[in-house]
């Protein structure tokens, strides 16, 4: 049973029986979403419950046979609605009016959305009649009508324009195929388009591969070459950096860590076998007993200078170089640990003098001379080239010892004028 039920109206009929050897005019189309009984649509005049004009975009008359393409768009569609009625106008040209010359109706609505629910909405409809004996017959195409995809098929089925099959062809050529062989050249006819895309490719795939190639891979062997890969050299330097628990550094071995964690070592030495606070009492205690021995034409190999068992105070460790070239060294022991190891050597013919000294001169005052301007001189043996006699302080602290005090020193040249002069105190 077909769907839509179609009835030419009484308008139309008497419209048919004029028609003979004039011109058929289809004005316009329009759609309502009213319903009437089947045996009375041929006296409409109008559609039921207008509620939107349809475009007419295309008539095609072969013999008497006429198909009548409309359409419907849901342009100022505020609220959709139930399509049932489509309503063909019609007239003679030499008429002033036209009529409702056929009408469609259907049970089973088309929904049409507001614009809103669904923004572009277009509906195409095929209406067929049969005119006979007119002139001709056109309609009032508008042309704001969208093509269908099967219109454009059509369209395009029947095109016979050798030009423009020309020209698609020749637009073909100069697009190519997709496996066309790449190629840079900008000259020549025959060098598509997916040639020069290829060759784009290539080029970006040659780039990302060289960039991969410098990156390198994570397990690369660590290298500072100026060739190696990033990561190469990435490893190089995490290698020269080291881990944080690192151990084993000195002045010219071991990673940086390594190294700070000697330095932090030897810091924390001073820190555990220093007053926590200078006191009163403690600075009373080590001046009352304070002991202050001079060591002079000291030998030439290391020889222990002072040896003393027992818990107490160490002040401060005076070292002097009578004249240029003439080193005097000293390796101090804490509680059985080597604690300091440094030396100097005067730099001119006048005697100049290093003391290393644990208290500032300020008393509880923190340090108001330098502040171990350089550790590795006091932990590693480095001797200070001096040129004018000068103080260093560990720290505003006395430096304690709990069970021995022991000092090994030696000298270049044994005389008077080179010595070690150690300031400690004994506990009571």
């Amino acid at each position: 049973m077909a769907r839509w039920i179609s009835k030419i109206t009484n308008a139309g009929l008497t419209l048919l029986a004029r028609t003979p050897n004039n011109n058929f005019v289809f004005t316009k189309a329009e759609c309502g979403s009213g319903t009437v009984n089947a045996a009375v649509l041929v006296t409409q005049t109008q559609v039921t419950n207008f509620k939107k004009s349809l475009l007419i975009s295309g008539c095609i008359a072969t013999n008497n046979q006429v198909s009548l393409r409309v359409q419907l768009n849901n342009e100022n569609v505020s609220a959709g609605f139930l399509l049932h009625q489509i309503g063909i106008y019609a007239k003679l040209a030499t008429d002033n009016t036209d009529i409702l010359f056929m009408i469609l109706q259907t049970d089973l609505a088309d929904f049409i959305p507001s614009v809103t629910e669904s923004p572009n909405y277009v509906c195409d409809y095929v209406v067929s009649t049969v005119i006979s004996n007119a002139s001709s017959i056109t309609a009032n195409v508008d042309p704001a009508g969208y093509v269908t995809q099967g219109q454009l098929e059509e369209i395009l089925a029947g095109l016979e324009d050798v030009e423009l099959k020309d020209n698609v062809e020749q637009i073909k050529q100069e697009i190519g195929e997709a496996n066309d062989a790449p190629s840079s050249s900008t000259t020549g006819t025959t060098i598509s388009i997916f040639a020069k895309l290829n060759y784009l490719v290539l080029q970006i795939s040659s780039y990302l591969n060289n960039i991969n190639v410098r990156l390198g891979g994570q397990n690369d062997t660590a290298s500072s070459s100026t060739s190696s890969s990033a990561h190469a050299k990435l490893n190089w330097f995490l290698n020269l950096f080291g881990k944080t628990d690192d151990s084993g550094g000195s002045v010219t071995a071991g990673t940086v860590m390594a190294k700070e964690n000697a330095i932090l070592s030897a810091v924390n030495k001073i820190i555990e076998h220093t007053s926590a606070d200078v006191l009163d009492n403690d600075v009373i205690k080590a001046g009352t007993n304070l002991q202050k021995p001079v060591f002079a034409n000291l030998p030439a190999t290391y020889t222990e200078i002072l040896n003393i068992n027992g818990g107490g105070y160490l002040s401060s460790i005076y070292l002097q170089s009578s004249a240029a070239g003439n080193t005097v060294k000293v390796r101090i022991y804490i509680d059985d640990e080597l604690f300091f190891s440094y030396g100097v050597v005067a730099h001119g013919s006048n005697k100049y003098g290093q003391m290393l000294s644990c208290l500032a001169s300020t008393g509880s005052t923190m340090f108001t001379g330098n502040m171990i301007p350089n550790l590795n001189d006091f932990i590693n043996g480095r001797v200070r080239v001096l040129s004018n006699t000068q103080t260093d302080y560990i720290a505003n602290r006395l430096l304690h010892f709990e069970n021995n005090l022991r000092i090994l020193a030696y000298s270049v040249t044994a005389t008077n004028d080179d010595y070690v002069s150690v300031y400690y105190a004994l506990k009571e």
